[in-house]
Order: C-alpha cells, then structure tokens, then sequence
C-alpha cells in the first residue's frame, strides 16, 4: 500500500495496479466495514454492504468467500 501511494504522489505511471498484497489488504480492511454494515438497521446500509460483499468477492475470492459461507450456515442453522 506505501508504494502504491509513493507512486500516486510522484506521478510516476498513468495506470496503478495492485499487486497481490495489495489487494487482499485492501479487502480485508473493507471487509471489516462490509461486517458491520450488513447488521444495521439501515436498509439502505445493509444493501451496500451485500453489493460490497459481491464486489469484493471478484476481487479476493478466498478472503471473502469462506466468511460469508460461514455466515449462510450460521443463518441456516438459527
């Protein structure tokens, strides 16, 4: 992520791209938003974080994937 914003401020490339690490930081830090937004009594809330949620799983698939899997099944089960 330094080097990304290194880059960013010298200017150095028209296109940035995360590299692995980076992309699985980026979603693990808005995963942990995504969490506690689909549990809020705001519809609107709880909506965005369900489209986040498919929007990061292009993303990251193996980060995303198994929490929510595991969310299904705790739901299925109460």
């Amino acid at each position: 992520v330094t080097s990304l914003c290194r880059s960013l401020v010298k200017g150095e490339s028209s296109e940035i791209f995360l590299g692995k690490s980076e992309r699985a930081a980026f979603v693990k830090i808005v995963l942990q938003f995504v969490d506690r937004a689909q549990y809020s009594k705001n519809e609107s809330l709880a909506e965005s974080a369900a489209a986040a949620s498919s929007s990061l799983s292009y993303i990251e698939p193996t980060l995303v994937l198994p929490s929510m899997i595991s969310r299904f099944h705790m739901a299925l089960e109460t």
